[in-house]
């Protein structure tokens, strides 16, 4: 599971580096009319700020999966599934039930 937070935390923080870096060349080349050269200390340092969260609040969530078994796990899954899919049984009523007249 750590792998899966941490691949999640660098898709989005490059993501977001990546579009932050091209409309900043974009304001920059058509804008100011500036040649721009990005420093990447501050890029990468900021990347595994980002990074570190992610993995973290992950564990953090995921952490009842962690205690229990699998079967279990599952099993509860599948009974708030059925709920959520099935959901409280309407009264069988015609579309001119509005219309009656008794």
């Amino acid at each position: 599971m750590v792998i899966e937070y941490l691949f999640l935390g660098i898709m989005a923080a490059t993501t977001g580096f990546v579009l932050s870096l091209l409309a900043t060349w974009i304001l920059a080349y058509f804008v100011f009319e500036v040649t721009f050269i990005p420093d990447f200390t501050p890029i990468i340092i900021t990347l595994i700020i980002v990074i570190m969260p992610t993995v973290l609040t992950g564990l953090v969530n995921s952490r009842r999966v962690y205690d229990r078994p699998a079967l279990e796990v599952l099993t509860e899954q599948g009974n708030i599934n059925h709920l959520l899919l099935t959901g409280p049984q309407p009264a069988l009523l015609s579309p001119f039930d509005c219309f009656s007249l008794g």
